[in-house]
């Protein structure tokens, strides 16, 4: 709002109307502070002190402001808070880039508390459901993923344990871990199961040689 007033004037300032002079300037004001019930008052100051405004305007002196459109650049602002009011002070130039006065504002101090600390809490609101969502997909995707690992190597084992035991060993689906894994398991399950085979072969050949044989065959 300060900078569409400081537009305004710089307008009129560029054509040589003061905004003491400006007639569209005070119907402006007084509709901005009729529309907006956060607003205390709107007024502006000119380099010579004349002030034309709308609303309970603060009671500070002439030469305080003054003080403060010289202390403020003109691509800045001023700010000042007193127990129910918010003061923003802007400052523009004439057609000479000069300083010539400035746009001041006074906000409702509890108005826009009120208003930051919702939007506060609203923030604080969706970041913690935010957290939660975040922390369910978390925890939902590590338990499919343990999940299915876990079925897998239960699978693995499976497949190793038959490589010893079963009379046709079992094979490792090729999805599981990995394609290479899956196959260097299948492989070694089709290794250990020929193994294990030559192993039972090996001890059925040897076993009447045994001593208890020998000597009751005299030998």
């Amino acid at each position: 709002m300060a900078k569409d007033l400081r537009q305004s004037i710089e307008a009129g300032l560029n054509i040589g109307i003061k905004p003491s002079e400006n007639l569209n300037l005070l119907p402006s004001i007084k509709e901005l502070v009729r529309n907006h019930s956060g607003i205390h008052y709107v007024f502006i100051m000119d380099e010579n002190g004349d002030v034309i405004g709308e609303g309970q305007a603060s009671g500070k002196n002439d030469s305080s402001y003054k003080n403060k459109i010289n202390e403020t650049l003109e691509s800045k602002y001023w700010q000042e808070m007193t127990s129910d009011t918010i003061q923003v002070g802007m400052v523009f130039v004439n057609n000479f880039n000069i300083k010539a006065g400035a746009v001041v504002i006074g906000y409702d101090r509890l108005a826009i508390e009120s208003a930051t600390h919702q939007m506060r809490n609203k923030l604080v609101l969706d970041m913690l459901l935010t957290l939660v969502l975040l922390t369910v997909l978390t925890l939902g995707g590590v338990y499919i993923l343990t999940r299915k690992f876990a079925g897998e190597l239960a699978q693995v084992s499976s497949v190793i344990d038959s490589s010893i035991y079963a009379a046709t060993p079992l094979k490792v689906d090729e999805h599981v871990l990995s394609g290479s894994v899956a196959q260097d398991i299948n492989d070694f399950t089709t290794l250990s199961h020929q193994l294990a085979q030559k192993m039972t072969e090996l001890e059925r050949e040897i076993s009447p040689v045994t001593p208890a044989h020998l000597s009751q065959s005299g030998g």
